[in-house]
């Protein structure tokens, strides 16, 4: 059998997170009406039935990995630390140790943000095509501002993106393509 997946709407609020098990009863007569497990206590307010019930599949598959992965897939800059133990119901210890198990998520330790090897590589892409175009208009300039590469970012994520990347030269103010 596979799970019913149901969204309840309570008329008061409760204290709720994954995985915790809840009973439904009527009270009168007093009748158990059905039970189940939290897959999603904090579910994003807009989605449509087919997205909503592709994530809760999503999350509800595999443990902890997958759900980590799937909270740090839907954010376009990833997600805090912070953000993601409130979300999971687990300790930021708990998470750190999960987190080193996936290779596809990156901690980055200093900003406490979990982020997508796939995120960094796309970044990177973008900078690369970015800055190729760049020295076409500009071929006498030795590099483009380093401020126009960090766009749509702060300045932490962009440190982080630019760090080891060994496709880009940083001279300065100046960002150029190796």
């Amino acid at each position: 059998l596979s799970p019913t997946l149901i969204r309840l709407k309570l008329a008061e609020p409760v204290i709720a997170l994954p995985d915790d098990r809840f009973v439904l009863r009527r009270p009168s007569p007093a009748q158990t009406v059905g039970g189940g497990s939290i897959i999603d206590a904090f579910p994003p307010k807009r989605l449509s039935r087919v997205k909503r019930i592709a994530r809760l599949e999503q999350l509800n598959r595999n443990g902890l990995a997958a759900r980590l992965k799937v909270l740090v897939e839907e954010k376009e800059n990833g997600r805090r630390l912070g953000e993601l133990a409130y979300l999971t119901g687990r300790t930021i210890e708990e998470l750190k140790m999960v987190l080193a198990t996936i290779p596809a998520l990156i901690l980055i330790e200093g900003l406490q943000r979990v982020v997508t090897e796939a995120w960094r590589d796309r970044r990177r892409s973008a900078i690369v095509r970015w800055l190729e175009e760049f020295h076409k208009k500009n071929p006498a300039l030795p590099g483009a501002p380093v401020a126009q590469a960090r766009r749509g970012l702060d300045a932490h994520l962009a440190n982080f993106v630019f760090d080891g990347f060994s496709a880009i030269r940083l001279q300065g103010d100046l960002v150029a393509l190796r």
